[in-house]
């Protein structure tokens, strides 16, 4: 009977602790929603803490000619980088535009990300820029990024007039996190906690043999 009882009291302990290891590896950082009227902006921009709307072919997009106040300028790529969004045959490339942008601290693994919408009815291009590369916008939303070193990343999001066509399309962007990877003190506390139970398990059944 006193050896059902250490049992009993062993199994219950080592579970305890087993689980207590898995709920803290299971449960990383919170991922920190972004402000995105904290984003700097140009051209036809509206922002709230929550969503941002960006359009192309209104009055106040602005050129994509790599003079002060544009686009290109703005975001700290070439206008050449953004012509390359232009679909083949475009006669003008990216005309105009509007975008938003930020500079993020983020660690090796961690993934920003967010959900955009576009509705395009000429031919206008989305798009993302990081650290002065571009990339289109295609697929299906949400758009995540996972940074590969820590460091400072100038992150842009936009939408640009394509040959000048004088219609409108609209980027909506929403939803922007920071997901950070879990802290390494969490992760070895997990451990350490799993390395224990499995130690007394050892020790309690060792004793029993005796």
């Amino acid at each position: 009977m006193f050896t059902n009882f250490k049992n009993s009291l062993l199994t219950a302990g080592t579970v305890s602790l087993l689980s207590f290891g898995s709920l803290a590896i299971a449960n990383p950082a919170h991922a920190a929603t972004l402000d995105l009227t904290t984003f700097q902006k140009i051209g036809d921009v509206t922002a709230t803490p929550t969503q941002a709307t960006l359009q192309s072919g209104t009055g106040s997009t602005v050129l994509n000619d790599g003079g002060p106040g544009s686009i290109s300028t703005f975001l700290g790529v070439t206008p050449a980088q953004l012509d390359s969004l232009a679909p083949a045959g475009s006669f003008a490339g990216a005309t105009a535009g509007s975008a938003i942008k930020k500079t993020l601290i983020a660690n090796a693994g961690d993934v920003f990300s967010f959900n955009w919408n576009l509705s395009n009815n000429t031919g206008d291009a989305a798009f993302v820029t990081i650290n002065g590369t571009v990339s289109a916008l295609t697929g299906n939303s949400p758009f995540s990024y996972t940074f590969g070193a820590a460091g400072s990343y100038l992150f842009g999001i936009g939408l640009v007039e394509v040959d000048e066509d004088f219609g409108l399309s609209q980027l909506v962007v929403s939803n922007a996190q920071l997901q950070p990877v879990p802290e390494p003190a969490t992760m070895l506390a997990s451990f350490t906690t799993l390395g224990l139970g499995a130690g007394m398990l050892k020790r309690f059944r060792k004793k029993e043999r005796v």
